[in-house]
């Protein structure tokens, strides 16, 4: 949805977005203890579906700590 503004489950284009934030009551990724990356909701106005994203500008940090835990998937060149 965040890419094609559209709900991949029912069709709609009633996307809305809720940014994310490190606040209490939002949601968020911990990376670790006292570190904290934001999920961007993107939810449907139709169906309900959601779709959370962490924004680009936080994926940085979210591989260097994938690569130090070993978190990785598939390949840990990432």
């Amino acid at each position: 949805m965040k890419n094609t503004v559209t709900c991949p489950k029912c069709g709609s284009r009633k996307i809305i977005l809720i940014e994310g934030s490190t606040a209490v009551n939002n949601r968020f990724f911990p990376l670790s203890f006292s570190t904290y990356v934001p999920l961007d909701r993107y939810i449907c106005s139709e169906c309900g579906y959601t779709e959370e994203w962490i924004p680009a500008r936080d994926l940085p940090e979210v591989r260097y700590f994938a690569k130090q835990h070993d978190k990785f998937i598939t390949g840990g060149d990432n």
